[in-house]
């Protein structure tokens, strides 16, 4: 479907269609052509100057997205919008801050240096322009796919010779500014962001008795203005972030100078190239007056995730792949995991240049199989593949000691690159700034309720598990993240759904039991219980203070039928709650 025809200040004319589009925001809907992408407004007063546009071209570098040639609508001079490059395959910068993502993608403490270096790199080049970012903020950046390098987006707001900026986030804005935005102002704030990447949570989150009496949505901003940082000793690290120690040593000096002493100064270019090597810290896991705790499983290498399918034990950690306690070599970190219907093998399948791989873990053998794949996804330890606008399921066929696989389409979905994703059960659609979901529940089925309740958001993260869905998304225009539990009913015609907003991000963790309790751990530690059905309205909460303090949100929750189970380090526990 034609959505418009326009013409390039230059002469050149272009076509768009519903299957350019990409995403719509506030002001504009952005839509894309190989890569290319053209930002079209829907007024006029919402364009940004033509003479700012202009300023902002003196931004040469690769790594900044900015507007470059004037869209125009008809036979007139209407400028109605602007293109820019677009970044293909990108992913969200914040989504790097969480250990479960980088556990996934195997991404280690030194490349997270590197990608801190050339973020910094990337300021300095803006300001070597005499342009300041003001809003830097996590929303504001993306990581490519490789995870190697960064992207500076949205810079309308600069702030450039001509033109001041008119908003900042307050997680980066600096307390103590007066209001007089500089080099160090923004230097206050990438120091933020690339905390949160080296460690996984913002210098002024964590607990801390002198700030306990305030609500939650109080905390971060008293911290700021008090510079009582993560680096206090009083303050308490969450459990989910990583290791302070794993800050090379230069930039760790910086961090406590401006986080907690209130200096203003640019970062030091010299982070110290080796960065410090930790052991993890053993443990001891014990009960609690809450929660009974029993050890399941110990393994070789620390563990990445556990699932149990049709009574099988699969875990995956950072070396191997174990079926019912026996090592296989891990031929990716990534993997997504099948069981074959009769013999009950294990089958790992991953992406590579487009294509889909299988292999039987157990016989280490490659499955013939020609398939190519857009995304990859398990569920219910069956396996999809997102084939342009296909949705096919893997069939696997036990024949004798032979295994084959062959597919057959479920599912339709939108064939867009950039509004269909694939998420951890789930498959969302952006239709045209409207969401949908598709859900396999089992073999050869597809369901596709409309989630208008996540409409306007930007979607970071969703996991689906046994008719619930978790969904972490980013509020148009203000940039808070909200968290959304939706439960569906039996028949997927109706559901039901809770927000609650301005969460810090800290990933998705919980898991339904067979029989339908639903355990989640939040973004505060604190752990959920409630039912997956729709009607059921209770939520219980169960906290805990004290230093013999269980629940953290390191604790990667699954579940073996009505056992509640989760994964710390290299051990295995089963969970329950007391009486």
């Amino acid at each position: 479907m034609t959505i418009g025809k326009y013409t390039l200040k230059g002469g050149k004319k272009i076509t768009l269609t519903q299957r350019d589009f990409v995403a719509k925001g506030g002001e504009k809907t952005v839509y894309h052509h190989g890569d290319e992408g053209y930002a079209i407004y829907e007024n006029n007063s919402q364009m940004p100057p033509l003479a700012k546009i202009a300023e902002l071209q003196i931004l040469t570098h690769p790594n900044i997205i900015k507007p470059e040639q004037l869209i125009i609508k008809g036979r007139g001079n209407q400028v109605v919008g602007h293109t820019m490059r677009f970044i293909q395959d990108s992913i969200a910068l914040c989504q790097l801050f969480t250990k479960a993502f980088r556990q996934r993608n195997n991404l280690d403490n030194d490349d997270m240096v590197v990608l801190v270096k050339k973020f910094q790199a990337l300021i300095a080049f803006i300001h070597s322009k005499n342009v300041l970012v003001i809003d830097l903020n996590e929303f504001n950046f993306l990581a490519s796919s490789t995870l190697d390098d960064i992207y500076a987006i949205d810079t309308n707001s600069y702030q450039t010779a001509s033109f001041p900026a008119t908003v900042i986030m307050p997680s980066v804005r600096d307390p103590h500014c007066n209001n007089l935005f500089t080099q160090e102002t923004d230097w206050y704030s990438w120091g933020i962001v690339a905390f949160q990447m080296l460690i996984g949570v913002h210098p002024y989150k964590g607990k801390h008795p002198q700030f306990s009496h305030l609500k939650l949505d109080e905390r971060m901003a008293a911290r700021m203005q008090a510079n009582v940082s993560i680096f206090d000793v009083d303050a308490s690290v969450p459990k989910v972030c990583q290791s302070l120690d794993v800050i090379p040593s230069a930039l760790r000096a910086w961090f406590e100078a401006v986080f907690q002493n209130g200096n203003r100064v640019a970062p030091p270019f010299d982070f110290e190239a080796v960065i410090a090597q930790v052991s993890s810290k053993i443990q001891e896991i014990s009960g609690t007056d809450l929660f009974d705790i029993k050890e399941v499983a110990v393994f070789t290498a620390p563990l990445i995730r556990h699932l149990a399918i049709e009574g099988a034990r699969i875990a995956i950690t950072e070396e191997f792949i174990v079926v019912n306690g026996k090592e296989y070599k891990l031929p990716q970190r990534d993997v997504k995991i099948a069981l074959t219907p009769k013999m009950g093998h294990a089958i790992a399948a991953w992406l590579e240049g487009g294509k889909v791989y299988l292999r039987d873990i157990q016989k280490n053998y490659d499955i013939p199989f020609t398939s190519a794949g857009n995304a990859l996804m398990e569920y219910g330890g069956r396996l999809y593949i997102q084939n342009n606008q296909a949705m096919l399921e893997i069939i696997f066929s036990d024949m004798g000691s032979q295994i084959l696989a062959s597919v057959k389409q479920v599912g339709r979905v939108m064939d867009m690159p950039d509004a269909t994703k694939v998420f951890d059960g789930i498959v969302i659609q952006n239709m045209l700034g409207r969401y949908v979901a598709s859900l396999f529940p089992e073999s050869g089925q597809c369901y596709q309720p409309q989630l208008a309740e996540l409409d306007g958001y930007k979607l970071i993260e969703a996991k689906y598990e046994n008719h619930v869905l978790v969904v972490i998304g980013v509020v148009s225009g203000t940039k808070q993240y909200d968290r959304f539990v939706i439960r569906f009913s039996d028949d997927f015609k109706t559901h039901d759904c809770r927000k609650v907003e301005n969460i810090t991000y800290t990933g998705i963790n919980f898991t339904v039991a067979t029989q339908g309790i639903v355990v989640l751990i939040n973004e505060d530690e604190t752990l959920e219980a409630f039912s997956r059905q729709k009607e059921a309205h209770s939520v219980k909460h169960f906290d805990e203070d004290g230093d013999n303090k269980l629940i953290a949100s390191d604790m990667r929750l699954s579940h073996e039928g009505t056992a509640i189970l989760f994964c710390k380090g290299r051990n295995l526990y089963r969970l329950s709650m007391k009486n």
